[in-house]
């Protein structure tokens, strides 16, 4: 592989937006990241977490190298020229790659039309005899299945496969910008209008998928075979249906830091040494009293968690750093990773019980897969191993993660004033209608019965809109863009596990992480003022009465009363990919009475 370096990406990049197997366009080139396998791996790159190693059956993660952190150190991470298929913008010859016409200028890092007509005009007379750069073709070919393949020009424009070599060439008929102004056109006579690419009829105009993986460098002659044998779709080589990133994160939270933790911390040590069973646990209760408020199982399983042992139960990642987060602050040190201050709902105390600032938080996000065509869900990755596509050739015991450092606000909602909120006859109804239809949404019989699996609660669109409500705001008071706010919602409705809470947060991979803007309005009288100017901005959108009136439908939408002018915010910022949103839920609208959690007066009284 030629090692030249062709261009610079972020190492947060690889994992959220150009990680192996997705598209990545240069200055006049376009490549495809390669799979992992062919990636390096330094010991100094190394990442660890222990339940994000766990729940992915990994041993490590390891992040890409900068680089400006070792003086002359470049291209750390390998990519493929893709598509291979060159358009020259000015004799428009559409041409292969190391087939004729084509050649490649490694000092300039660019691709040559060599046609001997390219400079001519219509008489043959050289008009600029200087070989013009191509640029890649437009389109492509990608399959639900995840593979990846150049679009088929000339089995399209002979509308079968063909062994002609004649020079094609892409035509534009007007200047409108349509598809269907675009005509691909062969020396031999045939021409074809693009838009039967995006036609009814695709399987006669790009045929089925031979399942080509380019970004482990194989072709479709390798013996690699789509098990799906599905249908291929043009799309555009930019479009942002070509790779959805399947990311897996969690954040960095100590053992020790829990409340059992911090109760186990004031044992003598040698009498932990001795603790291997759950009789010696029950003896060990009666000698330490402030441990009465566990269970032996529980301290027997912490205790094996230190080991390295986790039990199934423990790859749920969400309630130990729920657990963390309710920790006092006040045991939180300035050099801890995961440092807390704590802080007050003042006048929305009834309905939010607790108010944390987390002055530094670190999560570790590690790419799993990717899919194209369509997203999908994190709830359970099980339901989708036919679907999300490898990112390795064979199992490897590590993924590619980043480190975010960062800051943000833990808001916890009222378990009293939810409970009496989710009894009401009007929301259930409400969240029925919406899990209704995000059943009848199935394309497949697998995402069905992921979704049958997925129960939805009324508190989880509750602390969904909530969440995007306070993004949206955030953006407008602490100066961080919309984007660049990140939602963590911790939700669940089993008695064992009741969650209720939402972590609004930002980061950054450099060492430095966030600058703190945040974190500060989590102090009780700027917290006050977020709430209630979040609230007040939900009572009436500039879309109403239409958005008021919206209800989840199989034509529309999953969502109820939202939209981009009240609550939508960027894919980068919401976890469920703005899905299962009703502004309803939060306050009164101008077409809904009795289903808000937030009374009118909690939001008045605020001047």
């Amino acid at each position: 592989m030629n090692k030249q370096v062709i261009g610079n990406v972020r190492p947060s990049q690889l994992i959220t937006a150009f990680g192996p197997g997705a598209i990545v366009d240069l200055h006049t080139l376009s490549i495809v990241v390669a799979g992992i396998d062919l990636w390096s791996k330094e010991q100094d790159l190394v990442i660890h977490e222990t339940r994000l190693e766990k729940a992915l059956n990994v041993k490590r993660f390891y992040s890409a190298r900068p680089v400006e952190s070792i003086f002359g150190a470049h291209g750390t991470i390998p990519a493929f020229i893709f598509p291979r298929y060159q358009l020259c913008p000015r004799c428009r010859t559409l041409s292969k790659l190391n087939e004729e016409y084509l050649r490649y200028d490694s000092k300039r890092k660019e691709i040559k039309c060599t046609h001997p007509d390219c400079g001519k005009d219509k008489d043959g007379n050289v008009i600029n005899n200087i070989p013009k750069t191509t640029l890649p073709a437009p389109f492509i070919v990608a399959c639900p299945a995840g593979h990846l393949d150049e679009f088929p020009w000339r089995r399209y424009v002979h509308r079968s496969e063909s062994d002609c070599s004649a020079r094609m060439r892409l035509f534009s008929r007007s200047e409108h910008g349509t598809v269907a102004d675009l005509h691909v056109r062969c020396d031999c006579g045939r021409q074809r209008s693009m838009s039967y690419a995006f036609g009814d009829d695709k399987l006669e105009a790009t045929g089925l998928c031979k399942g080509a993986q380019p970004w482990f460098g194989i072709s479709e002659n390798e013996g690699h075979k789509c098990s799906r044998n599905a249908e291929l779709k043009t799309i555009l080589r930019g479009a942002s249906n070509a790779w959805f990133p399947v990311i897996q994160s969690a954040l960095k939270i100590d053992l020790e830091s829990t409340p059992l933790g911090i109760a186990l911390s004031k044992i003598p040590i040698d009498t932990m040494d001795e603790i291997r069973t759950e009789e010696k646990i029950t003896a060990l209760l009666t000698l330490f009293p402030q441990l009465n408020e566990f269970s032996a199982k529980e301290i027997l399983d912490y205790l094996q968690k230190k080991n390295g042992v986790l039990s199934p139960d423990d790859l749920d990642l969400r309630y130990p750093e729920w657990c963390a987060l309710r920790r006092n602050p006040e045991e939180t040190l300035p050099e801890d990773e995961f440092l807390l201050e704590g802080s007050s709902a003042g006048l929305f105390q009834k309905f939010i019980s607790n108010v944390v600032i987390v002055r530094k938080l670190i999560e570790v996000r590690a790419l799993v897969g990717f899919t194209r065509i369509d997203p999908i869900s994190n709830f359970n990755l099980d339901f989708f191993e036919d679907v999300i596509s490898p990112i390795s050739q064979r199992k490897l015991d590590w993924l590619p993660a980043v480190e975010i450092k960062g800051e943000g606000i833990f808001i916890e909602l009222n378990e009293d004033a939810l409970s009496e909120w989710e009894s009401r006859s009007v929301v259930r109804e409400r969240t029925n209608d919406i899990y209704r239809i995000f059943i009848e949404m199935s394309f497949t019989e697998n995402q069905k019965t992921e979704r049958l699996n997925r129960k939805l609660f009324p508190r989880e669109v509750l602390l969904h809109t909530f969440s995007h409500l306070l993004i949206r705001q955030l953006a407008l008071d602490c100066g961080y863009s919309s984007s660049s706010i990140r939602e963590r919602i911790y939700c669940s409705s089993d008695p064992k596990k009741r969650m209720a809470g939402v972590l609004i947060y930002t980061g950054s991979a450099d060492s430095d992480g966030s600058l703190g803007g945040l974190a500060d309005i989590g102090n009780s009288e700027r917290f006050q003022k977020l709430v209630r100017d979040a609230l007040k901005s939900a009572l009436i959108c500039s879309s109403d009465p239409l958005c008021a009136n919206h209800t989840p439908d199989l034509q529309s939408s999953l969502n109820g009363a939202t939209c981009h002018a009240c609550s939508l915010v960027s894919e980068t910022s919401c976890e469920n990919f703005n899905l299962f949103l009703d502004r309803n839920f939060i306050v009164e609208t101008l077409a809904r009475q009795g289903m808000a959690y937030f009374d009118t007066k909690s939001y008045q009284e605020l001047s």
